[in-house]
């Protein structure tokens, strides 16, 4: 039991380190970032949640992801699929290159985390 508590904790630090990658580079970027949430809400309601800024931070129970919301994400629930021409808040509405670093800001932290890891194991012994 106390392995599989461990491969979740560590899973869970993974995705964390991975969403933060892509909310470091929409913030960078000028674009905000309505909710930054480490694993997947059941219900309303998650377990943990104070706002940062104009970001909503949140632990949900389901800790086998998460995710960034932006304003784009907003409307979808809505159920409006159009954003405001121009408004430089929808991650729709910027530039290819900037939408490119926002999306991979996720990957690159995971390499950052993979290579940090490799270099601690291999000066440990």
């Amino acid at each position: 039991m106390i392995h599989i508590l461990a491969v979740i904790a560590v899973l869970a630090i993974l995705i964390a380190f991975h969403e933060f990658g892509h909310f470091i580079c929409a913030k960078v970027l000028g674009v905000p970032v309505k909710i930054f949430s480490i694993g997947f809400p059941i219900g309303s309601k998650p377990l943990f949640s104070f706002k940062w800024g104009e970001t909503d931070v949140q632990l949900n129970p389901l800790p086998l992801g998460g995710f960034c919301a932006f304003m784009d994400d907003e409307n979808k629930e809505k159920g409006e699929e159009s954003t405001e021409p121009g408004d430089q808040r929808y991650l729709k509405n910027r530039k290819i290159w900037e939408r490119t670093i926002i999306i991979s800001g996720g990957v690159v932290a995971n390499t950052i985390i993979a290579y940090l890891l490799f270099v601690g194991l291999s000066f440990n012994g």
